[in-house]
């Protein structure tokens, strides 16, 4: 009997979850400023900090995770933008791109159509939401067998959620490009709006320390490119790009002075009446982890809603989004309810110990 105690009580006072991941320091006291190159698409770059402070405005341009460890204090006293490369699957790191708008195809160009017909727009790109349709392109009049009417960018996939980041952390999908239009009489075609907007890109700040959060993190998805018009047609505009990943992670408190921003881009506009405009972007994802859920600060904002994370002393709990700074929102299920009824538990075990004991004695 005596042997299952221990491990049991070990078992109701242990974390729910893995303590937060600081780094070894080997970097030293960090002054990070300018634009920082990130090379792995799977685990980004990684600095590893005794404490941090910026001393200018971070841009990362090609869309892979930046991951920064911290020790002690985390400072961002300067914007910090991270975006990804326009356009396409690989956009901000992110997996399912917006697809293209349709193309006015066929006899329309130079044939024997009576009709022009716009081009579509592309769709926009997904992350934790589906990014928008793009418009249908019409035409101006009857069309013959022979032609195609061009067809919307679209998308139906998502990935990744607020829970998931510990393990793989990605930014937003970028949009496809708009469709092609095409005028009755001529022989070309023209061009639909591109690229499409790039997704966000994606932080992670872990500090075993404060952050202090005193300017804009922005990795909201880029807008689409508008379509166009002339003698040759009218084109469709290009999706806009998904919003990236913001996941600070703080063993103390989170202060936040400034605005975490990570909503996909606006869809360009349609290039006529004919066009269809590219989708909107699809929002990415905001998570704040703290000690108490409690995020404080003057004058701070998030767009979309964050997931806050309470992590006590022993365990993390998750609590609803849309909870302004400064007020409290930790609910009342902290660890002393688990350690209470461990310690119960505990007492029983020994009782029924002692029992089995002093029976034997007699």
């Amino acid at each position: 009997m005596k042997r299952f105690i221990l491990p049991i009580f070990l078992l109701i006072s242990s974390s729910t979850f893995a303590a937060i991941d600081i780094g070894d320091g080997s970097d030293g006291a960090c002054s990070l400023g300018g634009a920082i190159s990130v090379t792995s698409t799977v685990s980004g770059t990684a600095f590893n900090c005794t404490s941090l402070v910026t001393t200018g405005a971070i841009t990362v341009s090609d869309g892979n995770p930046l991951i920064i460890k911290v020790q002690g204090d985390a400072t961002i006293d300067h914007t910090i933008t991270l975006l990804g490369t326009a356009g396409g699957a690989a956009a901000g790191g992110g997996v399912v791109a917006g697809a293209e708008g349709g193309d006015a195809t066929n006899a329309v160009c130079g044939g024997f159509s009576f009709a022009d017909i716009g081009g579509s727009g592309g769709a926009g790109g997904s992350h934790v939401n589906l990014g928008g349709n793009g418009g249908v392109g019409q035409a101006s009049g009857p069309t013959d067998g022979l032609d195609t009417m061009s067809a919307p960018g679209s998308t139906t996939t998502t990935y990744d959620s607020a829970l998931s980041l510990e393990t793989q952390i990605r930014g937003g999908s970028g949009g496809g490009n708009g469709g092609d239009g095409c005028e009755s009489s001529g022989t070309f075609t023209e061009p639909g709006g591109t690229p499409g907007g790039a997704g966000g890109g994606a932080l992670h700040l872990a500090a075993g320390g404060d952050i202090y959060i005193n300017a804009q993190i922005d990795v909201r998805g880029g807008n689409g490119q508008p379509g166009t018009s002339s003698a040759n047609g009218q084109s469709g505009g290009s999706g806009a790009g998904a919003g990236g990943v913001i996941f600070l992670q703080s063993s103390l408190n989170i202060e936040l002075n400034s605005a975490l921003l990570a909503n996909g881009g606006t869809g360009g506009a349609a290039g006529g009446a004919l066009a269809g405009a590219g989708g909107d972007g699809g929002d990415g994802i905001i998570r704040l982890d703290d000690l108490d859920g409690t995020i404080t600060g003057v004058g701070g904002s998030y767009s979309p809603s964050p997931t806050i994370i309470t992590h006590g002393a022993t365990s993390l709990e998750t609590l609803s989004s849309g909870i302004e700074p400064g007020c409290a929102v930790r609910e009342d299920m902290t660890p002393k309810n688990q350690t209470i009824l461990g310690a119960l538990l505990l007492l029983i075990l020994m009782i029924g110990l002692n029992i089995k004991e002093t029976k034997k004695a007699n």
